[in-house]
């Protein structure tokens, strides 16, 4: 199935919001912290926005040749390192969202008795030892987040993905001890002997 430039331009255009919409929050998302509510809010939305991303980056890979055909092995050697960055930048954005609103509801008991405690509050208050790091963290991976997933989502763009010839030439000169072959339209599998 060819990649129509209509949904090629959608789609990029849904990615990109929502490389924008993560970066947005990641850059701002301190500032939610004033109010619980608000901070549960944007963080469902952010880690919602990383699993429409992830379900994005997926059915691009779905319609594929490679994936149609049945070559995994050639999808996660094109596409590994932005499957497994993904899905680490996921999981350590639920931890660090797990992690702040655990301590800012343990927090707003006593910032409620006194109203400037928590801009009183010391730098170890603010920054238990646990946070920091899996903050740092999460900051840096998702640097290389935004960079594969924007090479992957203009990389699947490439009509090579799409073509059957250049797959099956690589196939065959690889010399496996299957190969496919496309004839009208239909899978065949060859099995050659050695």
């Amino acid at each position: 199935m060819k990649l129509s430039v209509s949904r090629y331009v959608t789609l990029i255009t849904v990615q990109s919001l929502l490389l924008v919409l993560d970066l947005c929050i990641n850059a701002f998302s301190d500032l939610a912290l004033q109010d619980t509510i608000v901070a549960l809010v944007v963080y469902i939305l952010q880690d919602m926005s990383l699993v429409f991303a992830i379900i994005l980056i997926f059915l691009s890979f779905f319609s594929t040749f490679l994936f149609q055909a049945g070559l995994l092995s050639d999808v996660v050697k094109e596409f590994g390192s932005t499957i497994f960055i993904s899905t680490l930048y996921l999981i350590l954005s639920v931890a660090l969202h797990w992690v702040t609103l655990q301590e800012s509801t343990s927090k707003d008991n006593w910032s409620e008795e006194e109203p400037l405690a928590r801009s009183l509050a010391t730098e170890e208050q603010r920054w238990p030892a646990g946070r920091l790091p899996l903050y740092a963290t999460q900051r840096f991976c998702s640097l290389i987040y935004y960079y594969t997933y924007k090479w992957t989502m203009l990389r699947i763009a490439d009509s090579k993905y799409y073509d059957d010839k250049v797959w099956i030439k690589r196939s065959n000169a690889v010399g496996d001890s299957t190969s496919t072959i496309i004839e009208n339209g239909y899978n065949k599998e060859v099995i050659e002997l050695k």
